[in-house]
Order: C-alpha cells, then sequence, then structure tokens
C-alpha cells in the first residue's frame, strides 16, 4: 500500500515538472505530455527485464 501511495507521489511529480518545463519552452509541449508516461513506461520495462 504504502510503494502505491509512493509511486503516485512520484508520477504526479513529474507530471506536474513536465508541465512547468513545457511552460517555460525548454520541451515542445506534445513531448512534455508524453514524456512522464515514456519515462514511466521504460521503467517498467526495464524492471521486468531484470526480475528472474
Amino acid at each position: 500500500m504504502l510503494l502505491s501511495i509512493i509511486v503516485v507521489f512520484i508520477a504526479w511529480n513529474t507530471l506536474l515538472f513536465m508541465k512547468y518545463i513545457a511552460l517555460g519552452g525548454l520541451l515542445p509541449p506534445v513531448v512534455a505530455a508524453w514524456g512522464t508516461n515514456i519515462l514511466f513506461t521504460l521503467i517498467g520495462l526495464w524492471l521486468l527485464r531484470t526480475q528472474e
């Protein structure tokens, strides 16, 4: 339960961080919008590959 709360907290803060990066003009809005999803997908795939 605690792990899921931590993951949601990190995901939410990453989403807000990407929003501010897009508003600041450092990334295009489309890249920033999908950035969090891509990041967490890559982390999930890496975790799946390293589990045995």
